[in-house]
C-alpha cells in the first residue's frame, strides 16, 4: 500500500511545541505486506516505511532500491 496523506500547509503545535517533522506509518491488514506513506510538511517530504517480519527479503530490497534511488536524486548515485 501507498498512500499520501493531507496536512495543513501551516506549523503544526502538540503541547505548545511546534512540530519539526512528521513520521507517516501505514498499520497492516490481511496480505499487505510493505506500507509506503508520504506527508509533504512545510515544504518538505517525509516518508514512512513499514515492513512485514515474514517479508524480510522484500523489505531489504525495498530499503536497498530506496536508498540507492534517494542518493541518485540528489546527485550522488554511489554508495561509496
Amino acid at each position: 500500500m501507498i498512500t499520501n496523506l493531507p496536512v495543513p500547509p501551516v506549523p503544526l503545535y502538540a503541547l505548545g511545541r511546534r512540530m519539526l517533522g512528521v513520521y507517516p506509518y501505514v498499520p497492516f491488514s490481511g496480505h499487505m505486506r510493505i506500507g509506503v506513506a508520504v506527508i509533504s510538511y512545510l515544504g518538505v517530504l517525509h516518508f514512512g516505511f513499514t515492513g512485514d517480519q515474514d517479508s524480510t527479503a522484500i523489505s531489504t530490497c525495498c530499503a536497498e532500491a530506496w536508498t540507492v534511488g534517494s542518493r541518485v536524486a540528489r546527485g550522488r548515485p554511489t554508495l561509496t
